[in-house]
């Protein structure tokens, strides 16, 4: 599923896009999708510099309040079964490098996040920590809508957890085994 999403996506903001790559100088992006599949709970966004036309860095920060359906759903899969909700916290540092002349990048990134899964009617949970490694890819399409400096960035970071979530069980509910991590991230945001 989401393989689909991304060659989706891939496709249709390569049909919008101006083939401008951002300008070297700070940007700061606010991600809507972790954000939509979860009412907009919290916070989730990135800062970072574009050093020249080739060459950028990005801090990512995800502070996210899970949904039970969205835990649930296939594209998260960490739960099987009812009654659990939880949260998705934490940073990750990314190296993008734009690839040829288009608005494709690559990305190394290394980060610490942290799962905390509860059961809604049972005083029990599931916390996990974990330092990431991985890499990515992603698209940016600068000067979105024609706005000067405004972008959207689809970011598909993939990380292995040096430290897994075991599986665990919380009431009937299973907390499923995680040892990777892959996320869909579009932000919306401006390069100054």
């Amino acid at each position: 599923m989401k393989f689909y999403l991304m060659v989706f996506i891939l496709l249709s903001t390569t049909a919008c896009s101006n083939l401008k790559r951002p300008n070297p100088g700070p940007f700061v992006g606010y991600e809507l999708v972790e954000m939509g599949l979860n009412e907009f709970d919290e916070f989730a966004g990135e800062v970072g510099y574009n050093f020249d036309s080739v060459n950028q860095v990005r801090l990512v920060r995800m502070d996210v309040n899970l949904k039970e359906r969205h835990l649930k759903s296939d594209e998260a899969s960490a739960v099987t079964g009812s009654g659990v909700t939880g949260s998705f916290e934490g940073w990750e540092i990314s190296y993008d490098r734009y690839l040829f002349d288009g608005n494709f990048f690559v990305s190394l990134n290394a980060g610490e996040y942290e799962f905390d899964y509860y059961h809604k009617n049972l005083n029990e949970m599931s916390e996990n920590k974990s330092i990431t490694l991985g890499a990515g890819l992603g698209y940016t399409d600068s000067n979105f809508l024609d706005v000067e400096g405004l972008y959207l960035r689809f970011s598909y970071p993939i990380r292995f957890l040096v430290d897994k979530v075991d599986e665990k069980q919380l009431g009937s509910a299973t907390v499923n085994e995680l040892k990777t991590l892959d996320n869909v991230w579009f932000f919306l945001g401006y390069a100054f």
